[in-house]
């Protein structure tokens, strides 16, 4: 079984103690909640003996944010299919979000950036990572 990753960062974030609490999860598949319910309590039991605080989760894009990602988003499709490579060989909406928030993302580097990057800085306004 598979979850999300903003899933586990959303069970990192409240570390549920029951299965009530589990079942709360924002995202959680109820398929994997009836079958592994007690796996992720056991390894939640674990990780709340670790003395590591829990990372915060991403803050959300804006709505102006979102826009301009998909934009970007839209770019990067336009920019793959004019050299038939996949898109998200050039970039993920990962990479893309990262982009947005002002980080440094993999399209931003090497070939990628003489290929997309450039067209993405220039879209946020110039701002790099």
């Amino acid at each position: 079984w598979v979850l999300r990753d903003d899933v586990l960062q959303r069970i990192a974030h409240q570390l549920p103690r029951d299965e009530n609490q589990l079942s709360q999860v924002k995202g959680l598949p109820k398929p994997v909640l009836r079958r592994q319910a007690k796996t992720l309590l056991d390894l939640i039991r674990e990780a709340r003996a670790c003395e590591d605080a829990p990372p915060p989760l991403p803050e959300q894009l804006s709505n102006e944010q979102r826009k301009l990602a998909s934009l970007m988003m839209e770019t990067v499709r336009e920019t793959a299919a004019e050299r038939e490579i996949s898109a998200s060989t050039l970039a993920t909406r990962r990479d893309v979000n990262t982009i947005v928030r002002g980080g440094e993302a993999l399209p931003l580097t090497g070939w990628r950036a003489e290929v997309i990057g450039s067209k993405l800085e220039s879209l946020n306004g110039g701002r790099q990572g």
